[in-house]
């Protein structure tokens, strides 16, 4: 039932329960069919989740082939290094991506 509320609501409703949390983390598996947007092809979709009361919320979210893709949302302002937390979080996703696939590593996209 909560997953058909806008984001807003959400995060009025868990804010005050997540508070405490630095990082959390969510899954949300995508749809396998093929999508279509006004007659065109969806290829990629990026997952984004609101920050309910927390310093950083990530993301991930699977869509058609085996890809996982990750978003990650977080205040700035709860981060002394922001852009170092930004390369943990590549590095981590890189080294479980090698260890699963054997590829390519991951991309940051702003």
């Amino acid at each position: 039932m909560l997953a058909r509320l806008p984001g807003s609501v959400i995060a009025q409703l868990a804010g005050p329960m997540t508070k405490g949390n630095d990082l959390q983390a969510s899954n949300v598996p995508g749809i396998r069919g093929e999508l279509y947007l006004a007659g065109a092809r969806i290829e990629r979709m990026y997952p984004y989740a609101p920050l309910p009361g927390c310093a950083a919320m990530t993301r991930w979210s699977s869509l058609r082939r085996p890809r996982l893709r990750s978003g990650v949302n977080f205040d700035a302002a709860s981060f002394t290094e922001p852009e170092l937390f930004v390369q943990c979080l590549l590095d981590g996703f890189a080294r479980g991506h090698r260890i699963e696939r054997g590829d390519r590593a991951p991309v940051a996209r702003h």
